[in-house]
């Protein structure tokens, strides 16, 4: 802190040199970015005996400089009435900027909480539905890599709540092997709640392509997966216009078979 001491009538002793300087370092202490302090001392033989003596200070800080005045007999009772002025003004300085930090924190934490919320909406979500549960595992740590909100269930029941829980699922991986309730039971329900729902049923069974097509189920794929496959089926099935899904669902529209997976 640079310290310009501006005497007008004052004679600038030692000791009232370091009679400042001791307040001044006590209000750097407070405030913590003084950069320089402006002090002026004036004596006025003309004044009443009790406003004999002026002190004028002005801080620069970071912002809006700080400035106090007061007036006394005693020159040392004027300096301390104005370094207690400036403390009460550092303090309430201090105070409104821990408040602004703290309001622009809670504004950063809750912009990246609408972020995130925002960019889960903005999410295709998948439903994967199958009983082994290393197969989900799998699923979803891939589908999650390439950047969709994954969903599971263990069965066609737990699909069917899932789906009703979250009614803007853009794709199911259906395998047709499940307990309580079965693929092919789970697809009809499913269709039957939004016919235009790409789903991709996923399957050891063989001989199930007709069954698929008759369905009109948007894919069919044999397990073991061929997942650079089944991604780019799920993106071509996402893109596929809504006038395409009913063709394919009234049996107008039918795909032909490649390399494990079948587009119905």
């Amino acid at each position: 802190m640079q310290i310009h001491l501006n005497p007008r009538n004052v004679s600038l002793t030692d000791a009232l040199r370091a009679f400042v300087s001791e307040k001044l370092a006590r209000l750097d202490e407070l405030a913590g970015d003084i950069v320089t302090a402006h002090v002026v001392f004036q004596h006025a033989d003309t004044a009443a005996a009790d406003r004999r003596f002026c002190v004028k200070v002005r801080l620069a800080v970071g912002g809006k400089d700080v400035f106090a005045s007061d007036l006394d007999a005693d020159l040392y009772a004027a300096i301390d009435k104005v370094s207690a002025k400036l403390a009460r003004r550092l303090r309430k300085r201090k105070t409104r900027l821990l408040d602004q930090r703290e309001s622009h924190s809670r504004d950063a934490a809750r912009s990246r909480d609408d972020q995130a919320m925002t960019d889960a909406f903005m999410k295709t979500k998948i439903l994967v539905v199958d009983d082994d549960s290393s197969v989900l595992a799998a699923l979803t740590g891939v589908l999650k890599s390439e950047g969709y909100d994954v969903r599971h269930a263990l069965n066609g029941h737990e699909a069917l709540v899932a789906f009703h829980t979250l009614p803007d699922i853009d794709l199911v991986l259906l395998d047709l092997n499940m307990p309580v309730k079965g693929g092919w039971d789970t697809f009809e329900r499913l269709t039957a709640i939004n016919p235009l729902l790409p789903i991709i049923i996923i399957t050891a069974r063989p001989d199930q392509q007709s069954l698929a097509a008759a369905a009109g189920v948007g894919a069919l794929m044999e397990k073991p997966l061929d997942i650079p496959l089944l991604l780019e089926t799920m993106q071509q099935l996402l893109a596929e216009p809504p006038a395409t899904r009913v063709a394919r669902l009234v049996g107008r529209h039918p795909h032909p078979a490649s390399a494990g997976s079948t587009r119905c």
